[in-house]
C-alpha cells in the first residue's frame, strides 16, 4: 500500500497544482519601488515570476493623486512595459498594478519611486519657453496684421482725397475754358442789339 503513495502523490499534484504556485507576483520592476531615477523616465518594466494575461495592467499617480496618461501598455510575459504619454516630471510617483494570470487568476500590489531628473525639469522649462514664444509670435502677427489694415485704410484716405483734388481741378479748368466764351457771347449780343436800336 505504502508504495504506491508516492506515486499517487505526484499524481495528485499534477493534476491539482496549488493556486498558490499559478498567482503571478511582482518579480522585478524599472524603476523599482524606493528608486530614485535621476534620468528621463518615459517607460515603466514590470517582471512577473509566472505567466501574464493581456489584461494585466499598470496605473501612476502622482504626488497629488492624479493620474497619468500612459499612451501604450505590452504584455510580453511574463512582463508588461507601459510607455507614459509625456515624460515624467521631477516628484514622487506611485505605481498601482494589477496582474492577470494565466490560469486566470488575479494579483495586485503597488510601489512607489522618485523622479528627480534635470532633463525632466529641463524639458519643463522648454516646454514653458515654446508656449511664450508662440504666444509672442501670435501676438507679432496680430500687431503686423493691424499695421496693415492701418496702411491700407490711410492708402485709401489718401487715395480718395487725390480723386477730390483731381475732380476740383477739372472743374476749375472747365470754367476758365466757358468764362471766355460766354463773355464773348455777351458783348456780341450788346453790339447785335445795339445796331438794331
Amino acid at each position: 500500500m505504502m508504495k504506491w503513495l508516492f506515486p499517487l502523490t505526484v499524481i495528485m499534484m499534477l493534476l491539482f497544482p496549488s493556486q498558490a504556485l499559478s498567482h503571478a507576483h511582482l518579480e522585478s520592476s524599472s524603476p523599482s519601488g524606493g528608486e530614485d531615477v535621476e534620468e528621463k523616465l518615459e517607460t515603466i518594466e514590470l517582471v512577473f515570476d509566472s505567466g501574464i494575461e493581456e489584461h494585466t495592467t499598470v496605473t501612476v499617480f502622482d504626488d497629488e493623486g492624479e493620474e497619468l496618461e500612459i499612451a501604450e501598455e505590452i504584455v510580453d510575459s511574463p512582463q508588461l512595459t507601459a510607455t507614459l504619454a509625456e515624460p515624467l516630471a521631477s516628484g514622487d510617483y506611485t505605481a498601482e498594478w494589477q496582474a492577470l494570470a494565466t490560469d486566470g487568476h488575479t494579483t495586485d500590489g503597488s510601489f512607489s519611486f522618485t523622479v528627480s531628473s534635470d532633463e525632466a525639469a529641463s524639458s519643463d522649462q522648454e516646454s514653458e519657453e515654446e508656449s511664450r514664444d508662440e504666444s509672442e509670435n501670435t501676438s507679432t502677427v496680430e500687431e503686423s496684421v493691424n499695421e496693415d489694415i492701418e496702411n491700407e485704410a490711410s492708402e485709401n484716405e489718401v487715395s480718395e482725397s487725390d480723386e477730390t483734388a483731381g475732380e476740383s481741378d477739372d472743374e476749375n479748368d472747365n470754367w476758365l475754358l466757358y468764362a471766355p466764351i460766354a463773355i464773348v457771347l455777351v458783348i456780341g449780343g450788346y453790339f447785335v442789339l445795339r445796331k438794331k436800336g
